[in-house]
């Protein structure tokens, strides 16, 4: 059974893994056989762009990274499952997203909170069932949260969904409203006065 199988061996592909291609990318991902509508997914992020309070320069620079998040101090109790902005072909600019998810992850280290990060591509470069899945088994999770650019591909986000299911049962799922109100969506349903350090 699926649950049977070792662990995937693309642990890298949380938050610090990125890929600096510049050549148009295959539309595809390796999400089963899925194929991605582009257009509805740019036009989600957008969406989410413009939500957000974060104005940007007009960069289309896609080699730029989100930073690594430090838990270090901290044992992570929340897992956040997301699109990697910079990594979604598509004539957008993806500063606004990143800058938003940035501020969204801050926020759990003000709160004390650990958190890691695990943000997959749509550019081919990613076999999402294996990163996500990785990211689900490298511990257990109270709360795991799924964001917006996810959500809005019903296929996409029923797999992940069922990753989650299948990987971290006993964690609460959450959904975000914008990329920086990622803390408030883990805070419904994580005790922030349990143990913030590792036992």
């Amino acid at each position: 059974s699926a649950a049977g199988h070792d662990r995937p061996s693309q642990a890298g592909g949380f938050a610090t893994r990125r890929d600096h291609r510049t050549a148009e990318p295959e539309r595809h991902t390796t999400a089963g056989a899925l194929t991605m509508p582009w257009a509805a997914i740019v036009s989600n992020l957008s969406r989410m762009a413009r939500r957000t309070s974060w104005a940007y320069p007009g960069s289309q620079d896609r080699r730029r990274t989100i930073p690594k998040v430090e838990t270090a101090a901290l044992n992570p109790r929340v897992l956040v499952i997301g699109l990697d902005p910079y990594r979604v072909p598509g004539p957008w600019d993806p500063k606004p997203v990143a800058d938003a998810i940035e501020v969204g992850i801050a926020q759990f280290a003000d709160h004390v909170l650990g958190v890691e990060t695990c943000l997959f591509g749509l550019d081919g470069s990613d076999d999402v069932a294996a990163v996500v899945t990785a990211a689900l088994r490298a511990r257990v999770w109270e709360c795991v949260v799924i964001g917006g650019g996810v959500r809005g591909q019903l296929e996409l986000f029923e797999q992940v969904v069922n990753l989650v299911r299948r990987y971290a049962p006993s964690a609460a799922i959450a959904f975000n409203s914008t990329p920086a109100d990622t803390f408030d969506a883990a805070a419904r349903w994580v005790d922030l006065s349990g143990p913030a350090s590792p036992g």
